[in-house]
């Protein structure tokens, strides 16, 4: 009896290191999973307005087990279409145009703010002082046939009650000569971007910012079809963080990330791009210190203004337009 009570714990305690050894193996197997993809298009050529996005894709996605590749935009390349179409996964563009292209039915989900305040601004040439939108009167003012700088020009003006009849409006492209040369009097631009190129000329030059006149609409943000939302939430979790790292870092290290921007565009001017970087801080930073958050509220500055502007003619559900939990959750764990 003896015996067979010691065979049998012998037996039992042989499956117990067995079932063990088989466990301690598992876990290996169940850890490992596929690694993400994900394609992200930007809304232009690249520059130093994209460096958080060239520093995640190089620094910082595989900390969070994805392959982050940054395609180029340009002339031509529409980020809402190659989204849609499902070409890429992740855009960046102009707030609005996103709000615009629901109305058209593309059902996209905003899911972070790189510019909490539009960029959008108007420069005149100081010698001119036009320094406030009253000054646009008896002026040339120059209208991009493009971009979101036009929504911003009509608000301003309706907003602070300027004739606008009163006022020469003419077709330009983003060259500056003819504004230099006078041929007319204001030209729209983004604010850290077009004005270094005055900068590196020593240029004098006045900023009618929209923001400073009661215009507050938001600028350019990530975003994504809803089904990739839904159905995808760790690829939108490690995307958001990516990007979130990359711009923390890149708006804390202006040589190395130009440095890695020049790595992926080759083309770029490194000291024009470099003073590019050092100019957009604020307005990459603008909410609570957090780049790419935001609250709920403030947006409904911008769809009132849209609405206005005649960009949408519905209303605007937020809580179906704004996913912000992925950049919340990533500052609450910083």
């Amino acid at each position: 009896m003896k015996k067979t009570l010691i065979i049998s714990g012998i037996l039992a305690s042989l499956v117990i290191i067995g079932m063990l050894l088989l466990n301690e193996k598992k876990p290996i197997k169940e850890i490992k999973t596929e690694k993400l993809t994900a394609s992200l298009r930007l809304g232009w050529i690249p520059s130093a307005s994209f460096s958080g996005e060239y520093a995640g894709q190089e620094k910082f996605d595989e900390n969070y087990n994805l392959d982050l590749k940054c395609n180029p935009g340009g002339p031509g390349l529409n980020s809402i279409q190659l989204v849609v179409s499902g070409d890429d996964n992740f855009g960046t563009i102009a707030a609005d145009e996103v709000i615009a292209a629901n109305e058209k039915g593309a059902d996209l989900v905003i899911i972070g703010v790189i510019n909490y305040y539009s960029p959008g601004a108007f420069i005149s040439l100081k010698k001119n002082n036009i320094t406030k939108p009253i000054d646009f009167i008896n002026k040339k003012v120059g209208m991009l046939p493009f971009g979101s700088t036009t929504i911003l020009y009509e608000s301003l003006i309706s907003k602070n009650n300027v004739d606008r009849k009163k006022i020469t409006e003419i077709t330009v492209s983003p060259d500056l000569k003819l504004f230099v040369n006078g041929i007319y009097d204001v030209h729209p631009v983004f604010v850290y971007d077009e004005t270094v190129t005055l900068d590196l000329q020593n240029i004098e030059y006045n900023v009618i910012e929209p923001k400073d006149f009661g215009v507050k609409v938001k600028g350019p943000v990530y975003f994504c079809k809803r089904e990739l939302l839904e159905k995808e939430p760790e690829l939108i979790k490690a995307f958001i963080n990516t990007v979130a790292d990359g711009w923390n870092f890149a708006l804390e290290n202006n040589d190395e990330s130009i440095v890695i921007l020049k790595k992926y565009a080759n083309e770029i001017n490194v000291e024009r791009e470099s003073l590019v970087l050092k100019k957009l801080k604020p307005y990459f930073s603008a909410y609570n210190n957090q780049p790419l958050n935001s609250d709920v509220e403030s947006w409904n500055e911008t769809i009132k203004i849209l609405n206005e502007t005649g960009r949408i003619s519905e209303k605007v559900d937020l809580k179906r337009l704004l996913s912000f939990e992925n950049i919340n959750n990533y500052y609450i764990k910083k």
